[in-house]
């Protein structure tokens, strides 16, 4: 156990120490508010499918088909009970905070940091389990967060959501998994170059973001602590105690906790003030908050599932 946790601590380092490049490099003006969108493209559709795709370039048994299956199912139940959780513990909170709130507690970082983490820590094979549960994540965040939060009665389309980046490389590396289609060395060599930018190129934007930080904003706002303590702790702790209590162990137990554990989608700040721009300024707030404080709250959630697993 001991030796997991300085682990652990050891990548939270790595992980810390890069997000503080970007922090740094946005205060020093090395890093300029235009260069955002740039980088978070570079990621979106470069980085993370070739890592994704990548992931799946792993021997097929029907342990592993399962595994998936199962994951995708755990990851489900996880943004159920979230959105049920926040539509009860919120229910009093003015209305555009409860909408902020509940999404906030619904939507991981689970593209950016949470696949960071997971891959400096489990490599490929965690990261096969992380594609199946950032599937579900898509499929709510776009399908239902995002039209929930700015009061929009139109729904990301089918289409939309099956062409989303993240989406579609996993549903190609799953072909891939199913029909074992091994990638030519040239072409795996070449994807692992673009698949290495999905670790340090999120956490410096990460970090550049973290400079909009307001604290004395956040630090009065009961409805903050309860969503970033829910968000950031209790929920993924007691949810993995349950899924240990109901058999379920090993990576597929630790990849849990760890992608629950993640702070709120950045995304969702970006998109937040499609309509409103001051919700989109709270929600970008809210999201550097609970992004500080899980600093502090990841080794936690990782050695908890490090023992339990």
């Amino acid at each position: 156990m001991s030796g997991d946790f300085i682990t652990v601590i050891n990548q939270v380092m790595i992980l810390t120490a890069i997000i503080g490049c970007g922090f740094l490099g946005k205060r020093t003006g090395l890093v300029k508010n235009e260069a955002f969108e740039t980088l978070t493209n570079i990621t979106l559709y470069f980085a993370v499918p070739c890592l994704l795709i990548r992931a799946f370039q792993i021997e097929f048994t029907p342990d592993s088909l399962i595994g998936f299956f199962l994951q995708l199912g755990i990851a489900a139940v996880y943004h159920a009970i979230a959105g049920i959780t926040g539509l009860l513990v919120f229910r009093r909170a003015p209305e555009q905070k409860k909408r902020v709130y509940i999404c906030c507690l619904v939507n991981g970082n689970i593209g950016f940091m949470g696949y960071a983490m997971i891959l400096t820590l489990f490599g490929n094979a965690g990261m096969f389990y992380a594609s199946a549960y950032n599937l579900v994540f898509n499929i709510v965040f776009w399908s239902v967060c995002i039209g929930y939060l700015n009061q929009e009665s139109e729904k990301a389309t089918f289409r939309s959501i099956l062409l989303n980046p993240n989406i579609a490389s996993a549903l190609i590396g799953f072909m891939i998994f199913i029909l074992q289609i091994r990638l030519p060395d040239v072409v795996d060599r070449g994807m692992g170059y673009l698949a290495s930018l999905s670790m340090p190129i999120p956490l410096i934007v990460i970090g550049a973001r973290l400079t909009e930080l307001k604290p004395r904003l956040l630090a009065g706002d009961k409805y903050f602590w309860i969503c970033a303590l829910l968000r950031l702790l209790v929920l993924p702790l007691l949810f993995g105690g349950a899924l240990r209590i109901l058999g379920v162990s090993g990576l597929l137990l630790q990849v849990t906790v760890i992608l629950s554990g993640m702070p709120t989608a950045s995304m969702l700040g970006m998109l937040a003030g499609k309509n409103d721009p001051e919700i989109g300024s709270y929600t970008a707030g809210v999201i550097s908050g609970i992004t500080a404080l899980s600093m502090i709250t990841i080794p936690v959630t990782a050695a908890f599932a490090a023992l339990m697993a």
